[in-house]
């Protein structure tokens, strides 16, 4: 069995590392497989371009651009990448440092996949660091990784009932890493193993809305980062939010912001 440190078999562009952590910049090839391995240290890996399948024993993950996979120590995977390579950034915690993250530790105690619009802001600065770093970068990446392993920390158990049952947590993150495919109450209940009709009376009994508006949520939250933070067209962000209809992403949009997407990018400083 392979053991890992970093990102294996692909171009790394980019090592740095600071007081507590290895950030690797990296490029897969089209349709290269990594064989089965695992890596030593907690990671989360954040897809710029690109995707791949990463395979565990019991789940198998698609990560697609602006996914956020974590890994636990010793977590045994493969890797597939898809036709059009992938462009990652891995961050990994030195392991004599895991006692310092205190309670931020926990977001690694599972294997997940998340999508989070909040969080693409952060991996944009981190990114701009180490592509041109200078004697300051050390300090601002550890503000910044720490930024996005707390606002994750939030997402996940702040925003989660202590008392959800274990399969609606598991179907909440599904949507999460789901939410830009064609989805479904069936999709989802088929996923984790539950009757639709319990798992929509469920959901709504604990988050307050059904599953068809939290998926528009996180298509629009995830559609609004795509503006602030890169130059694609509206038609390119609303197809990879999921939204295969414009006018319907443009109209639920402004029902959200109160603005058309076009005019929301110029108030943010992107034309």
């Amino acid at each position: 069995m392979r053991q890992c440190n970093f990102i294996t078999f692909g171009n790394v562009l980019r090592e740095v590392k600071t007081e507590s952590f290895e950030i690797t910049e990296a490029k897969h090839l089209p349709d290269y497989r990594i064989p089965r391995h695992r890596h030593n240290s907690m990671n989360i890996v954040c897809v710029l371009k690109g995707s791949f399948v990463e395979s565990f024993q019991n789940k198998e993950f698609t990560c697609s651009p602006n996914n956020f996979i974590f890994k636990p120590v010793g977590a045994i995977h493969s890797d597939h990448f898809q036709k059009s390579g992938s462009h990652t950034i891995l961050i990994s915690i030195k392991n004599e440092k895991i006692r310092r993250l205190g309670q931020l530790v926990k977001i690694f105690e599972d294997i997940r996949l998340l999508n989070s619009a909040e969080n693409l802001s952060v991996i944009e600065k981190i990114h701009n660091e180490i592509s041109a770093p200078d004697n300051l970068s050390e300090f601002a990446l550890e503000g910044l990784t720490l930024e996005l392993f707390t606002n994750f920390s939030r997402q996940i158990f702040k925003k989660q009932n202590p008392a959800d049952p274990k399969w609606l947590v598991r179907a909440k993150d599904y949507i999460h890493a789901n939410f830009d495919q064609k989805l479904s109450l069936s999709i989802v209940a088929d996923q984790i193993g539950v009757h639709p009709s319990h798992l929509a009376r469920v959901f709504r009994q604990n988050y307050q809305v059904s599953i068809g508006e939290y998926v528009r949520k996180l298509r629009i939250e995830f559609a609004a980062g795509q503006l602030i933070n890169t130059e694609k067209s509206l038609p390119e962000i609303s197809a990879e939010a999921g939204f295969y209809d414009q006018s319907h992403f443009t109209n639920l949009f402004k029902k959200t912001y109160g603005t058309t997407p076009a005019n929301f990018r110029i108030s943010k400083g992107k034309n």
